[in-house]
């Protein structure tokens, strides 16, 4: 195991700093984690979060002159951000020798967006230009969401709409970025060849935060864990099927749930097999675990011929339950592909510092080492994994969107499939 300077822990100002590094590797990655997303706009204010996500990138370059991303072209850095339902993450990538360039620039995300009247016109058609182009309104993805959340904030777009947008304020914006910077509402993650980690955690930690201002985990909808294999459908040309099951996340180490997720949606996982090497019933399989405070939701979605959707449910159905008698021998190779990757992941300062910062920074997990990290993948038995596939996997955490022709989306039939699960 390469020797690493690492810190992990609140610094003094309140600012969480997570470091997995490794100074063998010629890159680094920083990240800026805000502890405020999607799911904390204002229902009159959906997409907020993004747009203010946005409006950072434009102030940066008009603080620098313009000069913003010929500085990033010209050092090598990749400067990038992503609004999540319950963060905004800003990543700054690139070669060790830039790394101070790039830091000096990420922490301009915490100065007030001082923005000029163009340019926050301009940032208001760029992001009413992604919602049009996105279309998420009207997505697969959209049409679960509404109905999984349904009445809690996640049930609503990222982005929000292009109404919303025009209704976004200067006064706004300077308030939630207000919220951003208040103590405990940020922290950092680090990754790959730092090249003075002491400098760095010196440096972060002397952020004046503002007033705490935490923000609150939205209430669950009324029917989790109480869905009893709950079926919606919708008309649509195209046909398309999305799953999604509540998970206990508290119940279940973190590696064990990521164990599960592998064995499902990794490359080659048991629903790519079933649904496409094995059958040719889809091409793709796309999927994500959603997690809120202490529960998720495994989603997963994937498009199908019109006259195959139930048996495309019907496959699902028998991978899941097959899921829940694996043999031990099957479960430990997983595992050992699974160390595989993550040893592997050490080597890719974007990925580990992503995954770094989760783990640690929302999900608690209080990795102090690389080795640590790894010992909790390696320390997840057969059997656990077979108790959350048969904790998970049930009628009463199932919900189906189901959207095609109303002539091949039979709901009761893809019901009493789904009950099937047990």
């Amino acid at each position: 195991m390469i020797a690493m300077t690492n810190f992990n822990g609140i610094l003094s100002n309140g600012a969480g700093l997570y470091t997995c590094l490794n100074p063998r590797l010629s890159t680094f990655s920083l990240n800026l984690w805000i502890r405020r997303g999607a799911m904390h706009d204002a229902p009159e204010e959906a997409g907020l979060a993004h747009f203010l996500e946005h409006a950072v990138f434009r102030a940066i370059s008009e603080r620098m002159g313009g000069r913003l991303y010929a500085d990033l072209y010209e050092h090598g850095l990749d400067f990038d951000a992503t609004t999540s339902d319950a963060y905004v993450r800003f990543e700054m990538n690139g070669p060790t020798e830039s790394f101070d360039l790039g830091l000096d620039i990420l922490l301009r995300v915490l100065e007030p967006p001082a923005l000029s009247v163009e340019g926050l016109q301009r940032e208001r058609l760029r992001v009413q230009a992604e919602i049009r182009e996105n279309d998420a309104e009207n997505s697969y993805d959209q049409f679960a969401r509404a109905r999984v959340w349904r009445d809690t904030p996640l049930a609503r777009t990222i982005e929000g709409t292009v109404n919303a947008a025009n209704r976004v304020s200067f006064e706004r914006l300077a308030q939630l970025h207000g919220r951003w910077r208040g103590r405990g509402g940020f922290f950092f993650s680090a990754a790959g060849n730092v090249p003075d980690p002491e400098a760095l955690r010196a440096r972060l930690a002397a952020i004046e935060p503002g007033a705490p201002c935490p923000a609150a985990v939205p209430a669950l909808p009324e029917a989790f864990f109480r869905r009893d294999a709950a079926v919606h459908a919708d008309a649509q040309r195209a046909s398309h099927l999305c799953f999604c099951f509540d998970v206990d996340a508290a119940s279940f180490p973190p590696a064990a749930l990521a164990l599960a997720q592998d064995y499902l949606l990794g490359d080659n996982g048991a629903l790519y097999m079933a649904l496409s090497e094995d059958t040719g019933l889809a091409y793709g399989i796309d999927g994500y675990l959603q997690y809120c405070g202490g529960v998720a939701g495994l989603s997963f979605d994937f498009g199908v011929e019109p006259a195959r959707i139930e048996e495309g449910v019907a496959a699902v159905v028998a991978a899941l339950n097959a899921a829940k008698s694996l043999p031990d021998a099957e479960l430990l190779a997983l595992r050992r592909g699974m160390l595989s990757l993550e040893r592997q992941r050490m080597d890719d300062p974007a990925g580990m510092a992503c995954d770094w910062g989760f783990e640690n920074g929302i999900l608690n997990c209080g990795w102090q080492d690389a080795r640590e990290r790894l010992d909790a993948f390696a320390a997840v038995e057969p059997e656990a994994l077979r108790g959350l596939f048969r904790a998970v996997f049930t009628p009463d955490n199932a919900t189906l969107c189901a959207l095609g022709s109303p002539r091949r989306v039979r709901p009761e039939a893809l019901r009493a499939i789904l009950l099937k699960l047990g």
